[in-house]
Parts: C-alpha cells; sequence; structure tokens
C-alpha cells in the first residue's frame, strides 16, 4: 500500500473520540498546525487556527507529501486500540 493510501485512509476514517486537529508534518520539512480538516480520494484541506505570514489560513496538500501526523491533544490508549492501533509486545522481565 502507498503512503497516499495509507494517509488518504487515516484522514477519511479519523479515530472516534480524537479531536481534527493537530500538526501535520510534511515531506517539504513544513509543520502545519490544523484545527479541522477536508478530505478528497487526491488532497487534504487543513484549517489553521490563525493565517500564516502571508495571510494563508488553509492548506491544500496531496496526501503523498504527508510525513507524519501529530496529536496535539492528549489521546488515551483506549482510544487509539478502538481506531485499530496496537500496543507492541510487552518486554518480558529479566531472569535473576
Amino acid at each position: 500500500m502507498d503512503v497516499s493510501t495509507i494517509w488518504r485512509q487515516f484522514f477519511q476514517n479519523w479515530p472516534q473520540g480524537v479531536p481534527r486537529s493537530g500538526v501535520v508534518v510534511t515531506t517539504f520539512g513544513d509543520q502545519i498546525a490544523f484545527v479541522s480538516y477536508l478530505s478528497s480520494n487526491d488532497l487534504v484541506i487543513l484549517e489553521r487556527r490563525a493565517p500564516d505570514a502571508v495571510g494563508g489560513r488553509k492548506v491544500v496538500l496531496p496526501y503523498e507529501k504527508i510525513d507524519a501526523v501529530k496529536f496535539v491533544d492528549s489521546i488515551p490508549s483506549s482510544t487509539l486500540e478502538a481506531a485499530g492501533f496496537a500496543s507492541g509486545p510487552q518486554a518480558k522481565p529479566k531472569s535473576a
């Protein structure tokens, strides 16, 4: 599965109980803080709380330009597990 499909599915199936806000890290190295978004099959539109230095409030971004999404709110692990995320394997206790 290519990266644009992964991000499209993530935005179109945003985890229930998670505020639709955060920070998108792009392949350009930019970090875009957003308070809401709209998604289509090819693009996501991120809305900023305040305009950037040149007055832009909304950013249209193709999914393949997304490197990461940062959550800015505290989110319980149980909420993310319900969205399909799983914790890694438990570390085995060291024997004495």
